[in-house]
């Protein structure tokens, strides 16, 4: 099994894929032990664009047409190619956990006479 990108990125599982179909291997991906291809179109402008954000160093071209993902050994599930993309991405901050503080949160300064904060950010002017 290998994974399909079409032109609107969307990814979906392909049985027996003929990779010149797809153009020419573009990137070589090594992580894990796993070996993991790209094969696609750049130079072909008559195709719609691919729109798709592929993990470095191909981050920067442009795709035309469809995109194939494929695994030397054994398939490529979606599920394991999302893993594999979060870690060549650079791993993704997840927003929907709580942090210690949030930035709405913040320390409460006393105030001086003229109602600003004491943080030592504005200097008074008998203080110089």
């Amino acid at each position: 099994m290998s994974i399909l990108v079409d032109k609107k990125g969307k990814l979906s599982l392909v049985e027996n894929a003929v990779v010149e179909n797809y153009g020419k291997r573009k990137c070589m991906w090594k992580l894990k032990g796993k070996t993991i291809y790209l094969y696609g179109r750049t130079k072909q402008k008559n195709r719609p664009i691919v729109k798709y954000d592929f993990p470095p160093p191909v981050d920067i071209k442009t795709f035309y047409g469809e995109c194939l993902i494929v695994k030397t050994s054994g398939p490529l599930t979606i599920e394991e190619w999302e893993s594999i993309y979060e870690e060549l991405m650079g791993g993704f901050e997840d927003i929907h956990s709580e942090s210690d503080k949030s930035e709405d949160e913040h320390t409460v300064l006393p105030l001086s006479k003229h109602g600003y904060e004491l943080d030592g950010f504005v200097v008074n002017s008998d203080d110089e």
